[in-house]
């Protein structure tokens, strides 16, 4: 469904705040590596560097290549400590906060309701959550670097992209609705299911 903010930061908060913070860096990073290697393919058709040759421009495209994959390779590595570390931290929390339950909680609740929550929910935190947080990460710092890019070149565009922008959050508000209440009567509908098949 529609997670507020507190929910992002509970997730990156159990991350950890440096892995978080890293990890974003190491995105911009790549971003910039990624910039800078247009900007090179640039510079290198229309030849506006003197004294550089074809080899030359070749040689520095390699090593500006070679590093955006050693920043890949970083970013990688820190984007799945950040997820294994923030899932972990909380499947941890949330069985403690099950087991130091009384026993009118086991008696009100069915053995369905715990196992949707213990499989569905943390099966989410860990298999599709990182999936869209990744895409997401990746699409955003690379829709934000193109914006500011296309606003520094033609400020003019600033009224398009703010208009567009009113136009997909009311599309996105729209979408999430209803997709967190199908989400929602699936969970409930499955729920007497897994009662049943547990007892």
């Amino acid at each position: 469904g529609l997670a507020g903010m507190d929910v992002y930061g509970f997730y990156f908060k159990n991350a950890g705040v440096w892995v978080t913070i890293s990890t974003t860096l190491v995105y911009l990073l790549m971003i910039g590596c990624k910039v800078i290697s247009d900007w090179w393919i640039g510079q290198w058709s229309n030849n506006k560097i003197k004294n550089y040759d074809v080899k030359d421009y070749t040689r520095v495209y390699i090593y500006i290549l070679g590093v955006y994959l050693l920043i890949g390779i970083f970013k990688t590595i820190s984007f799945a400590y950040l997820v294994t570390n923030s899932s972990n931290n909380i499947f941890k929390q949330f069985i403690w906060s099950v087991l130091k339950k009384n026993m009118a909680f086991f008696d009100t609740t069915s053995s369905g309701t715990i196992l949707n929550r213990a499989t569905n929910d943390v099966e989410t935190l860990d298999s599709s959550f990182p999936i869209f947080l990744a895409f997401f990460l990746e699409n955003i710092f690379d829709v934000i670097c193109s914006l500011v890019l296309c606003v520094i070149i033609t400020p003019y565009m600033l009224i398009i992209i703010l208009l567009n922008l009113a136009y997909f959050v009311s599309c996105f508000k729209l979408y999430v609705k209803s997709s967190a209440e199908l989400r929602r009567l699936s969970k409930l509908a499955i729920s007497p299911i897994l009662t049943n098949t547990s007892e």
